[in-house]
């Protein structure tokens, strides 16, 4: 019968105390019969750790995931999900992918120590969906590998920041902003959604 299987690899390679790299690679799948229209579907990361000292020291991360259209959908049928029941609506994502195919997405954060007791923390973010992320079966004869990312894309641009405080004991008091500017929500050209978000929160450690 034709089977398909998840192949992966991971790396991390520690370059020096001071830096961490590493990377996985996921395949899905590798065909060894192949007929034109069952090309290999791929996902991987790239990224690294930083850690700076000076005057206020810094962990600086840099993180790249790519992940092609109809990976995880394993052939026809999404009920062969990788994960759960195979519905990613519900929470059921698959594994190390929360954004799902035809998407990419970069980050870069940066943890900040001004005192021992105080955490800061800034981000930046892209995201690109395409309209292949809905999960579809894979579509061996009208269109069996598509541009990256395909259709109208969605794209997301958000920044944030996150002080912490951490009190005695396990007691912590913090706040986070971020701001997030979506162009072509739901995949409708020229639909554009810029929105804010605060949250406050304390922890009392009895």
């Amino acid at each position: 019968g034709d089977d398909n299987i998840l192949w992966s690899a991971d790396i991390k390679y520690r370059m020096r105390p001071d830096v961490v790299l590493y990377g996985g690679l996921l395949i899905d799948d590798f065909q060894f019969e192949r007929d034109g229209t069952a090309p290999d579907k791929l996902g991987f990361d790239l990224g690294g750790r930083f850690a700076i000292s000076g005057p206020v020291p810094m962990t600086v991360n840099l993180h790249y995931r790519y992940v092609d259209i109809y990976t995880y959908t394993h052939r026809d049928s999404l009920k062969y999900h990788v994960t759960g029941d195979g519905d990613p609506f519900a929470g059921n994502f698959p594994l190390g992918a929360i954004e799902g195919p035809d998407t990419d997405f970069f980050k870069l954060a940066a943890d900040f120590y001004p005192w021992p007791s105080v955490t800061t923390t800034g981000f930046v973010s892209n995201l690109r969906r395409g309209e292949g992320n809905d999960w579809r079966a894979h579509d061996r004869l009208l269109d069996p590998s598509p541009p990256f990312p395909s259709g109208v894309v969605e794209r997301t641009f958000s920044f944030g920041l996150t002080v912490l405080w951490e009190l005695r004991g396990n007691s912590r008091l913090g706040m986070t902003v971020d701001h997030s500017m979506m162009k072509n929500s739901d995949h409708e050209s020229g639909k554009d959604i810029d929105s804010t978000g605060f949250r406050a929160f304390a922890t009392w450690d009895m």
